[in-house]
């Protein structure tokens, strides 16, 4: 079995939100239950807390920017309107004519 050379591409936001939630839970426990919460409401505000900071981490670190538009993409032609709204509005005249 071949490993691989090169590190995949992370296509699941999973991969980047779990490990900084359950980091970032762990400090909002802590912080809750020093502050004195008790302990099943200081899971839940961590839980919440953990997932808000883990979603805001994933998307920090996510690799972004716009997508490249592709000439041939199919897509583009679906965007291309103003053949049916002209005619359309030709049809809208040829009423107010009559």
């Amino acid at each position: 079995m071949k490993t691989p050379k090169f590190k995949p591409v992370i296509n699941d936001m999973t991969d980047l939100i779990v490990p900084a939630a359950l980091r970032i839970w762990l400090v909002f426990l802590l912080i809750f239950a020093l502050l004195g919460y008790s302990v099943t409401v200081s899971i839940l505000f961590g839980a919440v807390g953990g997932f808000a900071g883990g979603l805001v981490s994933a998307w920090w670190h996510a690799p972004g920017g716009e997508p490249a538009v592709r000439k041939d993409d199919k897509s583009l032609s679906m965007l291309q309107m103003p053949k049916l709204r002209w005619r359309g509005e030709r049809r809208h005249l040829r009423r107010r004519q009559r």
